[in-house]
């Protein structure tokens, strides 16, 4: 049998790079490979920048550790802050505040825990997700709301479809450009 001890160690230049995220991270890490087929991987991962992406909204990091505490499963505690910020338009004075919003994933890797908030705390959760995925708030108003022009919300419906076109008809990449929103005609 083969046995592998690797320490991975290092703060510059180490990145994490995928759809949901472009983040620099400090390494300090010990993975161990036995007869077990997992590698079995302790010590942690320190945000050191970067940005987080959800809908067609950027978040940036703002601190954050991934813990691998010593276990036969590969199951990393998260710490995770990142913020962005947004306009809060008030309606009845007629005013813009600027905010900050506030992402916050806790838990584990397979029970991961997402919380939003705002600084000041001026909307409830669900005011933020409905701010992130149509554009507006309940206290915003929904009187003159354009779905059509609901880009984050057309986003999302995209990029789910794509993702349902492709596993039926088994193709690596299809994406749906758009989607109505224009007067050209949605392309595949």
């Amino acid at each position: 049998p083969t046995y592998v001890d690797i320490h991975i160690s290092g703060d510059k230049n180490i990145w994490i790079r995928n759809n949901d995220m472009d983040v620099e991270v400090v390494s300090d890490l010990d993975i161990k490979v036995r007869e077990d087929p997992m590698p079995q991987i302790t010590g942690n991962l320190t945000v050191k920048r970067g940005n987080v992406y959800y809908l067609d909204h950027v978040f940036r990091l703002d601190e954050g550790r991934i813990l691998f505490p010593p276990s036969q499963e590969l199951n990393p505690e998260l710490d995770i802050w990142a913020s962005m910020r947004a306009d809060k338009i008030s309606t009845s004075q007629d005013t813009t505040e600027a905010i900050t919003i506030i992402f916050h994933i806790g838990g584990t890797l397979y029970e991961f825990i997402p919380e939003f908030f705002t600084d000041p705390p001026v909307w409830s959760q669900t005011d933020i997700l409905t701010y992130l995925h149509l554009g507006t708030t309940p206290d915003q108003g929904f009187e003159n709301f354009d779905i059509a022009g609901s880009i984050p919300l057309w986003k999302f419906v995209s990029r789910d479809a794509s993702r349902a076109l492709q596993n039926w008809f088994g193709v690596d990449v299809l994406t749906i450009e758009d989607i109505g929103l224009e007067s050209t005609p949605t392309k595949f």
